[in-house]
């Protein structure tokens, strides 16, 4: 298993909660990272779409382990989410891609879209990289 599988399924086994809202990453890639979510009716808001923490939640845990990749613990510093139209239903994707990274902080873009491939939402995150490696 090479290292970018072993970030992959330390997120999956580790991050509780992207586990109990049923999300799934669907790879782990050098700064990259995908992953998808089901909707269903516990991710809805009182207007019957997708609820603004739902979309959060799947860009951050994209996010993180974009961020993560490298096997060096990543720490979210700052984030912040446009959302462009609403997620109704079906498979949410998250597909995040570092866009600079220095020695301590890295910046990393996220598009969350539907299943039409239309963006619902575009997310920037800023991490702070510890010395420190993931437990993988």
């Amino acid at each position: 298993m090479d290292k970018h599988e072993r970030v992959r399924a330390f997120f999956s086994r580790n991050d509780k909660l992207a586990g109990y809202l049923g999300m799934e990453l669907v790879s782990v890639g050098r700064g990259t990272a995908t992953a998808k979510l089901k909707l269903r009716d516990i991710h809805m808001n009182a207007a019957g779409l997708a609820h603004g923490g739902t979309v959060f939640s799947l860009a951050d845990f994209a996010f993180g382990a974009a961020a993560n990749s490298s096997g060096k613990m990543a720490l979210g510093v700052n984030m912040s989410i446009s959302f462009i139209k609403p997620g109704e239903s079906g498979v949410l994707t998250a597909v995040a891609r570092e866009v600079s990274a220095g020695s301590r902080l890295a910046s990393y873009a996220v598009e969350v879209s539907d299943d039409s491939g239309q963006v619902i939402a575009a997310f920037q995150g800023l991490v702070y990289r510890k010395r420190d490696d993931l437990p993988l």
